[in-house]
């Protein structure tokens, strides 16, 4: 998050000798290390799923990894723990357009795993042994469908890529 304010503030105020290319530097280590510490925490929710033995916490991780959000998951797998390690790289580091990249991917990653908690939680009843996305409330079966247009424009715009 610091990054994607502090690049364009250096670059729109003309803050180049106030925000150098050290404090850049040293913001892509401690993105690196942050992205490190993601991912330990993705491995522990793993295998604390699988070590515990409990079926419900298992069918979980398994759900977030092979169902029908898997593609959502491994993204933001992707966005969170593989992008940031670009950044072993003293010649990426040193790339203000690469290291805005890399913050946008992970500010990117950060959302998807926000969206991955609230939805995978929720798109199941809370019976383990049905096994389609089906809800039901007040005795009314509803079957989750592909979003609408109205949905992508409200996700569109609480991410701030709307006027």
């Amino acid at each position: 998050m610091v990054l994607t304010l502090a690049i364009p503030v250096r670059k729109l105020f003309g803050l180049e000798d106030f925000i150098t290319m050290r404090h850049l530097d040293n913001m892509g280590k401690v993105l690196l290390a942050t992205g490190l510490i993601v991912g330990y925490g993705y491995m522990m929710e793993a295998f604390s799923a699988y070590y515990s033995g409990n079926q419900y916490e298992r069918f979980m991780i398994l759900n977030r990894m092979g169902g029908p959000y898997a593609v959502v998951y491994w993204c933001l797998v992707a966005c969170n723990i593989v992008t940031p390690q670009f950044l072993w790289s003293r010649k990426v580091r040193s790339k203000v357009g690469a290291l805005f990249a890399i913050a946008m991917v992970v500010n990117l990653g950060m959302w998807l795993e926000r969206f991955v908690i609230v939805v995978t939680s929720l798109h199941r009843d809370l019976c383990p042994r049905l096994g389609e996305c089906i809800t039901r409330r007040a005795g009314i079966f509803i079957h989750f469908s592909a979003p609408s247009d109205f949905s992508w424009r409200c996700c569109s715009c609480s991410s701030g890529s709307c006027r």
